[in-house]
Order: C-alpha cells, then sequence, then structure tokens
C-alpha cells in the first residue's frame, strides 16, 4: 500500500483521537485546517528546522544510514539530528540537497491538493454554499495551483532519479573501505509486499532479499547495527520483524508503523523517527517489561500512530509493542506482547536448517559417512536442533520427524541388521529370483503378453478397412443402376412420355435430338427458348424434367452421404489402426530395451549378495546396491513394467530398502526409547515400508 494512500487511515483515526471535529484531510498541521490561499503551499517550508551541521563530537566510524525514498526531507533531518545528538555520523542515500530541493515541492503539491479538498468538500458539489469562496473561483485556483506543483515536482525530481540498489552498493562500498560500522538504518519509502520503493526519485524497488544480499556480502560493516527504522505502511509487523533479525542478527530495536503510516510531512512521523532514533539505546538496556512499555509509550507519538516497536531486552528477551486499528473502527488499541517464538523460528529456519538439510543429504546419499554417535557428533547436534525446533518446520518438511534422523545415529549399529531380519524370507526370495534369471524365456513371456494382443488388434483394424472401401466401391459402380431401376425414376419417365406426346411433332423431334445428344439440362434450356411459341404445351413437359431432375438430385445426395459415413469410419479406423500399430511399435522396443536389462542385470547385480551387504556393508554399500536396481525398478525404470512384474520379490526389497536408506521411515523404524536401548540390535518390528 502506497505510503499517501494508506495514511490517510491513519489519519482519520488519530485526527478523531485528537480532536472529534477534526477533518481527516488536515494532514499538515493536526488540528488545523489548511489555507485556502493558492500560494500558501510554498510557504510550508521552515528553514530553522535544518539541524546544519552536527557541533557535537562525532565518530565518523559510526554510521546511521538512511535511505529516502520519497524524498521526506523532514524524516530526514529528525534522523539526522538525532544522530548528531548520539554521535553517529549522518549518511544519506541519495544527497541531502535532493531530499530537501524534490521534498519541497513534493510537500507544497500535497498541500496544494489538500487544499482543494478541503474546500470541495466544504461547499460541495452544488456551490450552494453561503462561504463566498465556493463560487469565486477559489476551488479552480486551488486544483490549477495544484496540478502546476505536480509538474513542477516531476521535472525536479526526473534528474535526480536513482535505482536504490545501484546506490546503495555503491554507499556500502565506500563505507565498508573507510573501515565504518553501521550502527542504526533507516528506510522510508511506501513498502508493500517486503520491499521499499518510492513515488518521485526511484525508478525501482528495493526488495529484503536484495537488501540481505548486500548485507552478506559486507558482513563487518553490518555486524553491529542496533536500531532499524522502516518508515512504510505495515513496514513493523511481527513477521517483517523476525526476517529483518534473521538478516541482520545484531538488530535490538525495530520501529516504524504496524499497519498505514503517516506522511512524512506530518509531525507525527518525522518527530517520532527522531525520538525513537534518539532513544532506541536506551530502550535496548531495559530490562523490565513494564519498564519498557512505559519508556515506549514516552516515544513521541507512539500511541497516537499506528506505530511499533519491537526491542531486544538487557534481559535477552524479545517484546513488540504495537498500535492497530480496533475492530469498530474507532481509533486505535495498544498490544505489548513477548515475540520470542517467532524470532526463534525464523531463526532455525533461515539460518540453520538449510546447513542442516545440506548435511542430512550429504549423510542420506552415502557422500558423507555416518558421523560416530558421541557427544560431538554434527549429527547429534543436527538431531537435536531439529529435534527442539520441529514446530519451526516449514510446510514443506511438516511430515519430516526427526525421529528419523535420530535413526541415523544407530543406522550402522542396529537400523540395517533390523531390516535384514524382518525381511529375510523377501531378501532370500529377491535372490532367487535375480540368480535364476533367463532372459530368453521372459522375452517369449512379455511376447505373449504385450504384443501378440496388440498384433490381433492391427490385424483386425486392418480388416475393418478392407471391408468398407469395398462397400464404397461398390456403392459407386451400382449407382446409375439401381436409379434407373427404381420406381421413382420409371414413374418420373412415365410422367414425361406422356407429356412429350402432347407436343407438336416438329418440337418433339427437335427436343428428342437434343435429348440424346446433350442431355436432360440442355433439352430444358431449349424448350425455355421456345417457351414463347408454346407455352401451354411446353410448360407441362418442362415441369415432368424438373421433377425427373429433382429426384436425379435428391437421390444423388443420399448416396453421398452414405458414401461419406463410411469414408468417415474408413478415416477413424485407420487412425485407431495407426495408433495401435505406434503402441505395437513402443512395445516391441520396451521388449528389446527390457530383453538388453536383463541381460545387463544378469551381468552386473545377478549375483550380488542383499543380506551379505547389509550384514557387512556401510550405507554407501547398500546406496550402490539401490543404484544399480534403480534403472529397472525405480519410477523411471527402463524395464516394461509387464517385466519387472517377473521380479515380485525383488521390486518389493528395492522400495523398502530405498525408504529404508532415503527417508528412514519412522513407523518402520520406531521410536521406542532408543536413546536408552543398551542392545546392538533395535526391536524386530514388521515395518510398513
Amino acid at each position: 500500500m502506497k505510503k499517501s494512500t494508506c495514511a490517510l487511515l491513519t489519519l482519520i483515526t488519530t485526527s478523531l483521537l485528537a480532536s472529534p471535529r477534526a477533518h481527516a484531510w488536515n494532514f499538515y498541521v493536526d488540528g488545523m485546517a489548511p489555507s485556502l490561499d493558492p500560494n500558501a503551499a510554498e510557504m510550508l517550508f521552515d528553514p530553522s528546522a535544518d539541524p546544519g551541521n552536527c557541533q557535537n563530537s562525532v565518530d565518523p566510524k559510526r554510521i546511521l544510514l538512511m535511505i529516502d525514498f520519497n524524498s521526506s526531507y523532514r524524516e530526514m533531518w529528525a534522523a539526522k539530528k538525532s544522530a548528531c545528538e548520539r554521535g553517529m555520523k549522518f549518511v544519506l542515500i541519495p544527497d541531502e540537497s535532493v531530499s530537501v530541493s524534490v521534498g519541497r515541492k513534493h510537500e507544497a503539491m500535497k498541500y496544494a491538493y489538500d487544499q482543494y479538498s478541503y474546500l470541495s468538500d466544504r461547499c460541495g458539489e452544488d456551490s450552494t454554499s453561503s462561504d463566498p469562496r465556493c463560487s469565486n473561483g477559489t476551488r479552480d485556483a486551488l486544483y490549477k495551483k495544484a496540478e502546476e506543483l505536480e509538474r513542477e515536482v516531476e521535472a525536479a525530481a526526473k534528474p535526480y532519479e536513482f535505482d536504490p540498489n545501484v546506490e546503495l552498493n555503491k554507499k556500502v562500498t565506500e563505507l565498508s573501505r573507510q573501515g565504518a560500522k553501521i550502527v542504526s538504518l533507516v528506510l522510508s519509502g511506501h513498502h508493500s509486499g517486503g520491499s521499499f520503493y518510492g513515488e518521485n526519485l526511484t525508478s525501482t524497488d528495493l526488495d529484503d532479499s536484495s537488501f540481505f544480499s548486500v548485507v552478506s556480502r559486507n558482513k563487518d560493516l553490518f555486524s553491529d547495527v542496533h536500531f532499524l527504522g522502516l518508515w512504510g505502511c505495515s513496514g513493523v509487523t511481527q513477521g517483517e520483524v523476525t526476517k529483518w533479525r534473521v538478516g541482520i542478527p545484531s538488530i535490538e530495536v525495530v520501529a516504524g508503523f504496524y499497519d498505514s503510516a503517516p506522511l512524512g510531512i506530518r509531525n507525527s512521523s518525522y518527530e517520532f523517527l527522531g525520538d525513537i532514533v534518539a532513544k532506541a539505546r536506551d530502550l535496548s538496556n531495559i530490562s523490565n517489561p513494564q519498564t519498557l512499555k512505559a519508556a515506549i509509550n514516552g516515544v513521541k507519538h507512539a500511541r497516537s500512530t499506528y506505530s511499533s516497536v519491537y526491542v531486544h531486552t538487557a534481559a535477552n528477551e524479545d517484546y513488540i509493542y504495537f498500535n492497530k486499528p480496533r475492530e469498530s473502527g474507532e481509533g486505535i488499541q495498544n498490544f505489548f506482547e513477548p515475540l520470542t517464538n517467532e524470532i526463534r523460528c525464523q531463526a532455525f529456519r533461515t539460518q540453520r536448517l538449510p546447513g542442516h538439510l545440506t548435511a542430512l543429504k550429504a549423510w542420506y546419499s552415502g557422500a558423507e559417512p555416518l558421523p560416530q554417535d558421541s557427544q560431538t557428533s554434527p549429527l547429534r547436534r543436527v538431531y537435536f536442533d531439529m529435534l527442539q525446533n520441529h514446530d519451526c518446520y516449514p510446510s514443506n518438511l511438516k511430515d519430516f520427524q526427526p525421529h528419523q534422523i535420530g535413526l541415523m545415529r544407530f543406522f550402522e549399529s542396529g537400523v540395517k541388521q533390523n531390516f535384514a531380519g524382518v525381511f529375510a524370507s523377501e531378501i532370500q526370495a529377491s535372490e532367487r529370483e535375480l540368480q535364476a534369471l533367463n532372459p530368453r524365456a521372459i522375452r517369449d513371456r512379455l511376447s505373449s503378453r504385450a504384443i501378440s494382443p496388440l498384433s490381433r488388434q492391427v490385424a483386425d483394424k486392418r480388416r475393418e478397412i478392407e471391408a468398407a472401401e469395398q462397400e464404397i466401391t461398390q456403392l459407386k459402380e451400382g449407382f446409375e443402376g439401381r436409379f434407373k431401376s427404381s420406381p421413382s425414376y420409371k414413374a418420373a419417365l412415365a410422367k414425361i412420355d406422356a407429356q412429350y406426346e402432347e407436343l407438336p411433332k416438329r418440337l418433339r423431334r427437335k427436343i428428342g435430338d437434343t435429348f440424346q445428344q446433350e442431355g436432360l439440362s440442355a433439352t430444358r434450356e431449349k424448350i425455355g427458348a421456345m417457351k414463347s411459341r408454346l407455352q401451354r404445351k411446353s410448360e407441362s413437359y418442362l415441369l415432368a424434367l424438373n421433377e425427373l431432375e429433382n429426384l436425379q438430385t435428391r437421390v444423388q445426395a443420399k448416396h453421398t452421404n452414405e458414401i461419406d459415413e463410411i469414408q468417415s469410419r474408413v478415416n477413424s479406423a485407420k487412425n485407431e489402426s495407426s495408433r495401435i500399430e505406434r503402441d505395437l511399435n513402443e512395445a516391441q522396443s520396451r521388449v528389446d530395451t527390457t530383453i538388453g536389462s536383463l541381460e545387463d542385470v544378469k551381468n552386473r547385480i545377478g549375483s550380488i549378495s542383499i543380506s551379505q551387504v547389509l550384514e557387512t556393508g556401510t550405507r554407501k554399500d547398500i546406496l550402490a546396491v539401490i543404484s544399480k536396481l534403480d534403472p529397472y525398478f525405480g519410477s523411471s525404470a527402463r524395464m516394461d513394467r509387464t517385466a519387472q512384474g517377473e521380479f515380485p520379490a525383488t521390486r518389493a526389497i528395492y522400495t523398502r530398502l530405498n525408504r529404508m536408506l532415503r527417508n528412514l521411515d519412522a513407523d518402520c523404524m520406531p521410536f521406542l526409547e532408543w536413546h536408552e536401548h543398551s542392545s546392538s540390535r533395535l526391536p524386530q518390528v514388521r515395518c510398513q515400508l
């Protein structure tokens, strides 16, 4: 949410709290209506507020770094003044003169629009108010002035637009070269979705992950950051605090806004920033929670805005103080509560869990041998850390039980022996299957099960196509004879003959000659030409000819439809035949590949003794057996599924070995007080692998 937009929500609430009669748009001077002079906006700037050069003793190596995304020069001055009071060197991105020059114009523009909004609300749309300013063009002048100032802001900001990612890297490189330490950090701008951005000066966003990348590359520079100010809407929630505390672990105070933030030109924004920067170190030195809450309440505007302050106390406890809107929408309500669990979980998930998973992957895969069970074992440390923080697991690990890691510590001393004992009969059956492997006999069985049915389907489709095509040929060849022998055709001819006898002899001769030489259509045309002379005598004859022609057209259309329907069946049968032929070719290819795989199985793993590997081999040795079986029994196996059915015991053992080694199913290898178990073997429990 943009700061300029979300601030309105805050303004309504805080104005109502301060004065029930105050208007929501009065966000420049609390409790006062804006001046309605179009030129008043340019008079807001107060140069006396500029703290100027710091006269106190300042350590040039202790830095307050501020990134001003929105040319909020009043916030910049407040932070600069407090930095001076605390003996810190103030460093700003961008240059201070840019923040002031662009910020002045931006503030004037905002105020001009505020004037216009105030007067529009006061006068109403119908301009019937008794206030003379509602009818003398004051509103138009205010709006025109606001538009003019907006163009000035755009023109003033354009030369100074910057990429915050680029400028941050430049400034960080410069400070690192000087051997400085950033002790306070302020980001001021619009905040949304884990990133800060600006309205005038910044061309791109600066997201949290990019900032943390800069931190990781410049750890010394950021190693002593004590205070973080996130001056944007919803910049300081529990989740955001946790994320930044993980990204910069030295942070002890984080301040900003839990909900919408006030505009940077409001004293409730810049005075809050200045006061919290000055008091941050004192807040973190407090041990008592009640004293801490009272101290936060004493920070300027902490109680009148949607402020949020996190503090890591001297007692090594985490608290967050925040204001948020009441559900009724009236005013704000205060919260002050511990934040230890969320901080702990976020630190675990982001700082330690990735390393744990990397180590576990190496142990699972056999790339690294399992460490011996001892008080200093890294596997032991990983196990207990994941056990103690199991409630912090991310959603993709919610089914990953820490006991599975604990069982890895006893893999060599009990887990694999337990597996060998429980599945002894299936292991022996698998070894017999592999030793009795006969690729030629399996080829014959696969051919009868996978290839022969498809071959029969192809032959059936070919016969179906041949019969349909023959039917089409017969229809085409016999059409003329069937049509001329039909009763309808004979009746039509008889009617023509009857009308023919009514025509004059000379005309009949001409018609007969034309009919014989040129056919039905030509005859109709010639008779049509003579209609003027023989109108009555020729009309009946023409109608009879038309009936015969229409009959021929109808019968021909029906005949064509019959042929088209049969042809459609032929095309469908051909497509189905092509598909079956492809399946047949693929089946033949799979059989050929499978036979090659079986030869490979016989040569490579036919002599493997799984029971012996379980007895004497390491985790890596067992994984090697799985790797040899994987091309034939894995999820993307080269072996045909039908062929895999030839080895039920081997497939089962492969699946169970794979799950035991890679997943350590807690149901299969139950916890059962293993840490107190004195035997070298775990209990013999039937696994559901």
